[in-house]
């Protein structure tokens, strides 16, 4: 097995979501009215998704961001949407249920992330989706297009997204971004908590965080 070098293992830690919860309460926050499944992308990382909604419906596809899970999509899946539309929502690698490597090849390849897309589409066996890409994922859906192109889509929906990594792009939000990264848990948790309160165009209120403090 190949040793992991520093590169590597600052890469994996920035895709791992350290604030989610372990798997047994990620299951238990997954409405009833959702399917679950499991998606198997290409090199293995297993996929956690989901279906929401009218089976009979157009469909759409919601990928989050860095450091959220297909939970982001909840105003949307717990919606009038899901009335209406057949809608598909799954944790990218390293976040939320999925499967989260430490060797950071699994996240430097634009094209782990096309084939992850690619995957979960057809294990949902979707004809035509509209792809909606919150902020990382608008850079997924890039990737897929880079990849496969168009044909297989019916549209895509870029929500704050960026396609690719510049100074141009990066919000406000970059400098604690790679603080995520850090060894000291008090410090983890302070720049994740300052990541997430710039994640919404308006300020969310302190309820709809949950208290978090560093483990002695």
């Amino acid at each position: 097995m190949r040793r992991l070098n520093q590169k590597d293992r600052i890469t994996a830690k920035i895709f791992i979501a350290s604030f989610l919860s372990p798997q047994a309460k990620y299951q238990s926050t997954v409405a009833p009215q959702s399917k679950p499944f499991k998606v198997q992308a290409p090199d293995g990382v297993s996929i956690a998704a989901q279906e929401w909604g009218s089976s009979e419906g157009l469909e759409i596809l919601f990928i989050h961001g860095f450091s959220q899970s297909h939970l982001a999509w909840s105003r949307q899946f717990g919606s009038e949407l899901a009335k209406s539309f057949r809608v598909i929502t799954y944790d990218i690698r390293g976040h939320g249920g999925s499967d989260k490597p430490l060797d950071g090849v699994f996240y430097r390849d634009r094209n782990r992330w096309a084939d992850e897309l690619k995957a979960v589409m057809e294990s949902a066996k979707l004809k035509k989706p509209v792809l909606v890409g919150w902020s990382y994922g608008g850079r997924i859906v890039a990737e897929y297009l880079m990849e496969y192109g168009d044909k297989n889509i019916a549209g895509i929906n870029f929500v704050g997204a960026f396609t690719k990594v510049d100074r141009e792009t990066l919000g406000p939000a970059t400098p604690a971004v790679l603080k995520m990264a850090s060894e000291s848990l008090a410090e983890n948790i302070e720049n994740t908590q300052s990541f997430l309160t710039q994640c919404t165009a308006q300020t969310l209120p302190r309820t709809s965080f949950k208290p978090c403090s560093p483990i002695t």
